[in-house]
């Protein structure tokens, strides 16, 4: 046991000094040699530690004060690849409310300890926490690889070698299963485990394996009876949403994770799941608060970088163009754009193109918006989800569907296997939403379409069909020109004047962008436009001296 400490380099993070003290004696005694500790009171200056020396066991406290916490510095080390897969990563608190344990539990650290705690306490926790991951190493390594096949045959070369780690390495087989979409196996693993023992993963992980199945009854059954027992558990709310998104039940997924939030604030991937799956359902003001939050959490991370302030546009974009009324996001909307076109370093031209098609949109500049979404189709350079989504978003709006269908196959060609199956789920929902809600528009217009083909309905009826398709899709610019074509023979219900005026200006705004001078005289385009405005103009009159 003793030469096991001898060995080892230990990094320490605390933002009290005499803790640091107590926990370097500690460690002296446990026979860690001196030279092989690293004290640091920040994880600033701990991941500086961890970029020239590779630790064999790293010790944080949960709370560091300003800046990263515990939590973070994880994460940080991770994204950053500073953590050797064999390597003990180990978290200490001496907050024992809920508040700091849950985020702790969902982190799943190697080892947590609570404060205060005894040299004999932390060795002995170094000590098995080392053992077992010495064992598991390549089996993180398989994991972090997302090396699913690999990662199987190291589960049956290791465990007949290991007992004492059996759940350890059948957690790992579950895991990669899954990865593979073996969910038959993987439920048989399940079933298996819970034979021997009771654990609540593996009851959520069966759960989830019997809902890809199509079993949701006994799905449903063990969830309810884990959100009964243990409503409180982060983990348990996670995984019903999770279990509801595979079943396309996006508001109870929603439900689901913001109970967890509400348990465990803090996690940056649940806020970016929930502004996902609110895109997806068209909740553009809940999609906008969450990717804020996301964003705040996120301030001192990895994760804060360009890639994140783009998203934050999109998402004040989308909420924008839904409630083109705030004047205050708009501004918002420029000054982030302006900056973004600072800072530009030519890296992130796609998703700079894509946003100023956007604006141009919002801005009423449709030639130039079209012109540029012509030009990305033609391109065909995006790869990334979120570019794509954009882009898909953007075509479906403005009515370009061969370049859409294009656009959303492409979209869910570019998912891959990810660590977290929430966060892919959530991805899937964006896009199969927005392609069912693509096909929802298209059949409905082309029910419109046939009252408007009706050589049998009277002018007033088409007029008022071309209306209500123009109030949800805008830029159809067909019906626009039909609009003011049926202007000069009929007028519309329940719409005066002034209202009529309105209609005229918008739907000749976008004519005249998105025709060519050439097919507006081959339309007879400016005499019906003279006629339906001077028609308008002396209702506005009428009704003035009627007053």
């Amino acid at each position: 046991m003793f030469e096991v400490f001898e060995d080892i380099s230990v990094l320490v993070v605390d933002d009290a000094p005499p803790i640091l003290s107590v926990v370097k004696i500690m460690l002296a005694k446990a026979g860690v040699k001196e030279r092989n500790i690293v004290l640091t009171k920040s994880a600033k200056l701990a991941l500086a530690a961890t970029t020239d020396r590779r630790f064999d066991v790293i010790i944080a406290d949960f709370n560091l004060g300003e800046g990263l916490n515990g939590k973070q510095f994880y994460e940080e080390l991770i994204h950053y690849g500073y953590l050797n897969d064999d390597a003990v990563f180990m978290l200490v608190s001496g907050d024992r409310s809920a508040a700091t344990i849950r985020p702790i539990i969902e982190l799943r650290p190697d080892e947590y300890l609570l404060k205060p705690f005894t040299a004999i306490d932390l060795k002995q926790r170094i000590l098995k926490a080392i053992n077992r991951k010495r064992v598991l190493a390549p089996l993180c390594k398989a994991d972090r690889e997302l090396e699913a096949e690999y990662g199987l045959k190291l589960c049956d070369e290791i465990q007949p070698f290991n007992r004492e780690y059996f759940f350890e390495i059948e957690q790992f087989r579950t895991t990669f299963l899954s990865m593979l979409s073996m969910h038959d196996e993987a439920k048989k693993s399940f079933e298996m485990i819970l034979d021997k023992k009771q654990f609540d993963w593996a009851k959520l992980g069966l759960a989830n394996s019997l809902t890809y199945l199509g079993d949701h009854g006994q799905a449903d059954e063990i969830i309810n009876g884990l959100l009964n027992t243990i409503p409180n558990s982060t983990c348990v709310q996670t995984e019903a949403a999770k279990i509801n998104l595979i079943r396309h039940k996006i508001p109870t997924a929603i439900s689901h994770l913001s109970v967890a939030s509400k348990l465990t604030p803090g996690n940056s991937e649940r806020e970016l799941v929930i502004a996902n799956l609110c895109l997806s359902v068209e909740d553009y003001t809940q999609a906008l608060h969450h990717y804020r939050l996301y964003i705040e959490i996120n301030k001192q991370t990895f994760r804060n970088n360009m890639f994140s302030k783009i998203n934050l546009i999109r998402s004040m974009l989308y909420f924008y163009s839904a409630d083109p009324s705030d004047d205050k996001l708009l501004e918002e909307i420029v000054s982030n754009v302006t900056s973004l076109e600072e800072h530009s370093d030519g890296k992130n031209f796609d998703e700079e193109t894509l946003i100023l098609a956007h604006l141009s949109l919002i801005k009423k500049d449709y030639r130039t918006a079209m012109s540029i979404l012509k030009e990305v189709y033609a391109a065909k350079s995006l790869r990334h989800f979120y570019d794509l989504y954009h882009f898909a978003w953007l075509l479906n709006f403005v009515g370009m569907e061969e370049e859409f269908k294009y656009a959303i196959e492409a979209c869910l060609e570019s998912l891959r296997i990810e660590r977290s199956q929430l966060l892919m789920t959530s991805k899937i929902a964006m896009a199969k939403e927005l392609k069912q809600r693509n096909s929802k528009k298209k059949a409905w217009i082309s029910q419109q379409y046939e009252v408007i083909k009706n050589k049998n309905e009277s002018p007033r009826v088409v007029l008022e069909t071309c209306i209500m398709i123009n109030k949800s899709f805008p830029l159809v610019k067909i019906i626009c020109v039909q609009i003011i074509a049926l202007l000069t023979k009929t007028w519309p219900d329940k719409m005066g004047g002034r209202q009529v005026l309105a209609l005229i200006e918008r739907c000749d705004t976008v004519i005249r962008q998105l025709y060519s001078e050439q097919e507006l005289k081959e339309l007879k385009y400016q005499a019906y436009y003279d006629y339906s405005v001077t028609k308008a103009k002396r209702s506005v009159m009428a009704a003035m001296n009627a007053q």
